[in-house]
């Protein structure tokens, strides 16, 4: 049954006939179960508090208590009531819910003439928006317009006393600076409403100072060493081959084992993030992953299993630096600064795939044991350990309102929540699909190329291939990797920033979709670069080069900005455990998965055929399986650009919420 006490937070009933006892009845949100007392003074006084969850003040079992409450008290005379509301959890909905409140309450209080309102109303920003406050302020005028009109309807007056806007910013902004915009606003004009700023963080355009910058540099690092030793095998993987006598499905396994179990422990490690110290789970993660390095280079020949085995270890150890180290930047900075460390973060993921290529093919031909291509990193390391323990701090959390709840609650429960996330669902699809990709390339493009060449020059066997041959290959893709990586990320991050500013080319453009929309375009260009890049590959190779340096510019557009949309379409609590969930699907569907099945698919289509030309071959056509899921990534951002606004604003309801319960809470 609709009523007025659908937003009422404290429900004051005051007495002014002199021969009854005054009675006050409380109705406000729990701190524990609900429960029902009374309390009188002896001298004719009683207070009535009933407690109970916000979300049952509209069901008909509490408006029957309320109404034997009122009966049990002989509230009959009284004239005028005292109301508090919280204006955030009441939506703005036809004039008749308003009326069949009022008559509701006309019935619990036959008398009832007047009444005193006082309200209350948070909103969430996340940068200086003072369009935003002024159409949140007119939709409160509204509101209270709406709930005036059913009074009157009743022959019942509703005086406005009081309306307290409180605005929590993650910005620089200030009380003063919205009076001085908002001045002429007729609600705050009258005097009867105030807004004010009542939580301020750390300024979006802050200075960095000398440690920020050492901090940032140590993590970039690190990010760098850890794709460099996932890609280091791929650089030598014929050699590797040759070494165990693997087939290409044996081959894939070697990326898919790291992948799988780093996935399977992704979730762990964004648990453990989310609650305890990051700096020490990071670095503990460092010491699993090189050991594990070293380990595996010293392998025999007939331990290929335990190869498999330590590259699985070294995926754990990874897992915790990926998982962790963006909760650690979102908490350590914040708005641009946030976006701009990120995309700086991000460039070690191209830079790092493609020295790991080039470094470890280089290395081993001068050592001339492919071993030492993969020890090489160990050295980088042992600094990055030292460098994590010394430099990098343990960030405080950034808050969202609800913490308490959300620290108390499971890790099944933080994956319900998210999958109500439409935003946070189709962009993690979309970036499931370009790793399925790019992993499929990054494993599996020099190999091929190999092939290629292989069977031009009429080779038996792609080991006979020229040293000079195999390692140009290595560098030619390593320095696209490195250059179209770095291109990609600064390009996706800056036009989005630009895009969302409404800035440059895009004046009179702004909007706040500019993540979604940039990280669908770059897979709707790199879609049908890599189809034309697999029909010349074999009668052009220079074209070919120069098609597969646009197409995976186009492909790490979205690095940066996918992480930085989770950072804000997600609460801080939960960012742990989403970025561990998205990597952990990612990797499951994507790069884990998509070297493993491209090596089936190669295998089954080259029937028995090993020559290098029957090889290639395979693999091309193989590679139409990506190809496709580049659309469908596509059409995934775009779907997650239409619902991020609806997302935001369940969001910040929920923050406003939750903080509005603790504003009642601490009042009352």
């Amino acid at each position: 049954m609709p009523n007025i006490l659908h937003a009422v937070s404290i429900f004051t009933l005051l007495s002014t006939v002199t021969s009854h006892p005054a009675v006050t009845l409380n109705i406000r949100p729990p701190r524990e179960p609900a429960a029902y007392s009374k309390v009188s003074d002896g001298q004719g006084s009683a207070e009535i508090s009933l407690i109970a969850p916000v979300a049952t003040f509209a069901t008909p079992l509490y408006i029957e208590e309320f109404a034997n409450i009122a009966e049990a008290e002989e509230t009959d005379y009284i004239d005028h009531v005292a109301v508090m509301v919280n204006l955030t959890d009441l939506n703005v909905k036809p004039g008749g819910f308003y009326v069949n409140a009022v008559r509701n309450l006309r019935k619990l209080l036959p008398k009832l003439s007047l009444c005193h309102l006082k309200a209350h109303y948070v909103m969430y920003l996340r940068e200086v928006d003072y369009t935003t406050i002024k159409n949140e302020i007119e939709r409160i005028e509204n509101k209270l317009n709406a709930v005036t009109w059913a009074f009157k309807t009743e022959n019942m007056y509703l005086k406005v006393v009081d309306v307290s806007i409180d605005v929590i910013s993650q910005s620089n902004m200030k009380t003063d600076d919205v009076d001085e915009k908002l001045h002429d606003i007729p609600l705050l004009e009258s005097k009867k409403a105030e807004v004010m700023v009542v939580e301020e963080s750390k300024p979006l355009a802050e200075p960095l100072v000398v440690k920020d910058y050492a901090v940032i540099g140590v993590l970039f690092v690190v990010n760098l060493l850890n794709y460099m030793d996932r890609l280091t095998t791929a650089g030598i993987l014929t050699s590797i081959q040759a070494y165990y006598v693997l087939n290409d499905t044996q081959a894939g396994l070697i990326q898919t084992i790291f992948i799988v179990v780093f996935m399977l422990f992704a979730p762990l490690w964004g648990y453990l993030g989310d609650r305890y110290n990051r700096k020490w789970l990071m670095t503990g993660g460092l010491i699993l992953w090189v050991a594990s390095v070293l380990g595996a280079s010293f392998c025999p020949e007939n331990a290929f299993y335990m190869f498999l085995l330590l590259r699985g270890i070294m995926g754990i150890g990874m897992a915790g630096y990926s998982i962790v180290a963006p909760t650690v930047i979102a908490d350590l900075f914040v708005g641009n600064v946030r976006s701009h460390v990120l995309m700086f973060f991000y460039f070690a993921i191209p830079f790092g795939s493609g020295l790991g290529y080039m470094v470890s093919s280089i290395v081993a031909e001068m050592a001339g044991s492919w071993q030492w291509g993969i020890r090489i990193t160990l050295f980088f390391g042992i600094f990055c350990i030292l460098s994590l323990i010394v430099v990098v701090p343990e960030p405080k959390r950034e808050k969202s309102g609800h913490e308490d709840e959300d620290l108390d609650s499971s890790y099944f429960k933080d994956i319900m929540a998210l999958l109500v996330n439409k935003t946070y669902v189709f962009s993690t699809l979309g970036v499931t699909f370009v790793m399925f990709v790019a992993g499929t390339l990054s494993w599996w493009v020099p190999t091929m190329i190999k092939h290629a060449e292989a069977a031009k020059q009429n080779l038996t066997d792609t080991s006979l291939l020229a040293d000079e041959d195999s390692e140009a290959i290595g560098l030619y893709f390593g320095a696209i990797t490195c250059v179209s990586g770095l291109v990609g990320v600064g390009l996706g991050s800056v036009t989005a920033a630009l895009w969302k500013s409404g800035k440059a080319c895009f004046c009179g453009l702004k909007t706040n979709k500019a993540d979604a929309l940039v990280s669908g375009i770059g897979s709707a260009v790199a879609a049908p670069l890599f189809f034309i890049t697999c029909i010349v590959i074999s009668s052009n190779m220079a074209l070919a080069w120069v098609l597969m340096l646009f197409m995976v510019t186009a492909l790490c557009l979205n690095w940066a900005i996918v992480v930085d949309m989770l950072m804000y379409i997600v609460p801080p609590s939960k960012r742990g455990a989403a970025n561990a969930f998205q990597v952990f699907i990612g990797h499951a569907l994507g790069d884990a998965s998509g070297p493993y099945i491209i090596g089936i698919v190669s295998d089954w289509v080259r029937s028995g055929d090993d020559s290098p030309a029957g090889k290639f071959h395979s693999l091309i056509i193989s590679f139409y399986i990506p190809n496709v899921l580049l659309v469908i990534s596509a059409v995934a951002f775009f779907v997650s650009a239409l619902t991020l606004n609806g997302d935001l604003n369940r969001l910040q309801d929920k923050n406003a919420k939750a903080s509005a319960q603790k504003h009642v809470q601490l009042e009352s």
